[in-house]
C-alpha cells in the first residue's frame, strides 16, 4: 500500500521507516497532499525560519507512480518557502517518483542539519547519510554524474548546486540534468541542511495494483486515447496548449469559465518546418504524449532570431506562466 515513510534526522544521522496510517493516506490523497499533511504534523509553522534545522524537507511520490497509468510520474518537494515563509511545494517529472517507490520510500521526510556536506542514499527501504564533501561546490551536472558513477545509471538523483549551497532563496533542485523542482526555493532549504543530494536506487520494492489485469486494461485504453488526442502537443510542445481556450478547457477563472479572453488570438500555433536539433531526447515516465527534448543552444538562438516559440516568452517578463 502507498504510504511507506522514511524519516531522516541529518543532525544525528539516524533514520527510521514506518507506514503512514491508511486513513491519513486516503484523507490526503497524492504526494502533495500527504507531504503537506506530514509537514504540518511536525508542528513547524509558516513564518518560522525555513533555514532552521527543525524545518522539514519532504520528497513524496504518488499512489499511481509505478503503475504505468499515464501522466502519473511526478514527484513533489514540500517545504516552507524561504521566498514566502509559507508552506509550499514544487514538482518534477522524470524517473524519480517511480524510483522512490522501487527504492522503498513513498515519502522521505528530512529534518536536522548535517555537521558536514552530506547526501542521503535510499536503497532497499533504508536511508543512509553519506559524506558529500567532495561534491560541495560542484554544479548539478557534474555532481549528478559522479553520484551515478557510484550508485549506477539507474539511480535517480535530486541535487543542488552552488546557488542552493549559498542559500539563494529561489534556488532550484535538479534531476536528470535538465529537470528541476524549480519553484519557491527548495534548493536553498536543502543547502541550509548541508544536504547536497538525495539518491534513490531502485531495487527490491515493487508497486502492486489491487487488480493488475484491470489496471493494465485501463493503462492501454488511456495510452491509446492520449496518443490519438495529443498530436498538437507532440508537434508543437507547450505552445500546443494555446488551443485549449477554443475548447473551454482552461481552469479560468476559478474553474468556472474555461476561457481566457485574448490568450493566443494573435499567435499561430504550428510546428517548425524543420525539427529542432537536439542534444538529448527521451520518453518521460508514463507519458504517451511524446518525447521530451533538450535542443542545442545554437539551435535555440537561431529560432529566437526568427520568432519566439517559448512557453515563458509568450507571457513576457510579467506573464502569468
Amino acid at each position: 500500500m502507498f504510504g511507506r515513510l522514511i524519516r531522516v534526522d541529518l543532525s544525528s544521522g539516524r533514520s527510521t521507516a514506518e507506514q503512514v496510517p491508511e486513513a491519513e493516506v486516503k484523507a490526503f490523497l497524492g504526494g502533495r497532499g500527504l507531504g503537506l499533511r506530514l509537514g504540518w504534523m511536525t508542528d513547524f509553522r509558516r513564518g518560522h525560519d525555513p533555514f532552521s534545522p527543525e524545518a522539514p524537507f519532504i520528497l513524496a511520490s504518488g499512489p499511481l507512480a509505478g503503475t504505468g497509468i499515464p501522466m502519473s510520474s511526478r514527484a513533489v518537494a514540500v517545504f516552507v518557502s524561504p521566498l514566502t515563509m509559507r508552506w509550499s511545494y514544487s514538482t518534477v517529472g522524470g524517473s524519480i517518483a517511480v524510483d522512490m517507490r522501487y527504492a522503498g520510500a513513498d515519502v522521505l521526510l528530512v529534518t536536522g542539519r548535517a555537521p558536514r556536506p552530506s547526501y542521503i542514499l535510499v536503497e532497499d527501504g533504508r536511508a543512509e547519510v553519506r559524506d558529500a564533501s567532495d561534491l560541495w561546490g560542484l554544479g548539478t551536472f557534474e555532481a549528478e554524474r559522479r553520484l551515478k558513477e557510484v550508485h549506477g545509471r539507474e539511480s535517480s538523483v535530486a541535487v543542488i548546486g552552488p546557488a542552493g549551497e549559498n542559500l539563494v532563496r529561489f534556488a532550484s533542485i535538479n534531476h536528470e540534468t535538465w529537470r528541476q523542482f524549480g519553484r519557491t526555493g527548495g534548493g536553498a532549504v536543502m543547502g541550509s541542511k548541508n544536504l547536497k543530494a538525495v539518491v534513490f536506487v531502485p531495487g527490491s520494492f515493487s508497486v502492486e495494483a489491487y487488480d493488475p489485469e484491470a489496471t493494465w486494461q485501463l493503462v492501454n485504453e488511456m495510452t491509446e486515447r492520449l496518443r490519438e488526442g495529443a498530436k498538437s502537443y507532440r508537434d508543437n510542445g507547450t505552445l500546443g496548449q494555446l488551443t485549449l481556450p477554443r475548447h473551454w478547457l482552461l481552469p479560468l477563472p476559478l474553474l468556472e469559465g474555461g476561457q481566457a479572453p485574448g490568450l493566443g488570438e494573435n499567435i499561430v500555433v504550428q510546428g517548425p518546418e524543420e525539427p529542432l536539433l537536439c542534444a538529448l531526447e527521451g520518453h518521460l515516465q508514463a507519458l504517451p504524449s511524446g518525447l521530451s527534448q533538450a535542443p542545442l543552444l545554437e539551435e535555440v538562438r537561431a529560432r529566437l532570431r526568427a520568432g519566439v516559440r517559448d512557453y515563458y516568452g509568450l507571457g513576457g517578463p510579467h506573464g502569468r506562466s
